[in-house]
């Protein structure tokens, strides 16, 4: 039979830091962001020898740690250990794999998606060494 694989890859982190004025010079913050999908695919029998692949909508946590933990600057958001957001991707929301019209082709399917948004804001001031865990 067919097989589903959910793999990492599909996310990402980029620093950018943002202009401020002030600041405490030569900070140093290490950060450690953790990128966990709450994933639940379904994956069974259908009729005439086919097999039905759903993935229903599924959140996402960024668990994001920051040592030391950077200093507030006014007109910059707080630093928010957990953040979480939903992902649909219509593409897999039902997929019949029939082998009899051979469907998809090759038995297999492949998509992406994209999703961007800011983890932690530091005005340029501060140095950070981050590290990315991405679980799939």
């Amino acid at each position: 039979p067919p097989q589903a694989q959910f793999g990492g890859g599909g996310f990402g982190f980029a620093a950018q830091p943002m202009m401020c004025a002030g600041g405490a010079a030569g900070m140093e913050s290490n950060v450690f962001v953790e990128i966990t999908p709450d994933l639940q695919p379904n994956f069974e029998r259908g009729p005439n020898g086919a097999f039905i692949l759903q993935v229903p909508p599924f959140a996402v946590t960024i668990a994001t740690d920051c040592q030391p933990p950077p200093p507030a600057f006014h007109g910059m958001s707080p630093h928010k250990p957990i953040e979480q957001f939903m992902v649909q991707i219509p593409e897999i929301a039902q997929v019949v794999f029939d082998p009899h019209t051979r469907q998809p082709p090759n038995g297999a399917i492949t998509v992406q998606t994209r999703k961007h948004g800011a983890v932690l804001e530091v005005p340029p001031t501060v140095g950070l060494t981050a590290q990315l865990k991405a679980n799939s």
